[in-house]
């Protein structure tokens, strides 16, 4: 991947009883589907006494080092953006009502 691919990656640490590493890296929207070439990347990484699990079709690991979540279009962007929006919220809430 070069940097002129890449338009923006951020990357935030949190901290409690463990470390988990949070980044974001895309292209940033390219006017259309995969075929535009947009994408979009987030991964989770553990720093230190995180517990990640993961299941991967057709496959189980215990314990994930790093989660990488790829989407490639303009839309796919969006409606990742929006699930992880939804998601935090809603683990924030406790896992609340499906609204």
């Amino acid at each position: 991947m070069t940097s002129a691919e890449e338009a923006f990656r951020n990357t935030k640490t949190f901290e409690n009883f463990c470390l988990l590493q949070a980044q974001a890296v895309g292209s940033g929207p390219k006017g259309g589907n995969a075929g535009n070439g947009g994408w979009a990347e987030v991964s989770f990484e553990d720093l230190g006494s995180t517990s990640i699990n993961a299941t991967i079709e057709r496959e189980h690991s215990d314990r994930a080092k790093k989660i990488t979540i790829r989407v490639e279009g303009d839309a796919e962007m969006t409606v990742l953006a929006d699930a992880l929006e939804w998601t935090a919220h809603r683990l924030r809430e406790g896992g609340a009502a499906n609204a």
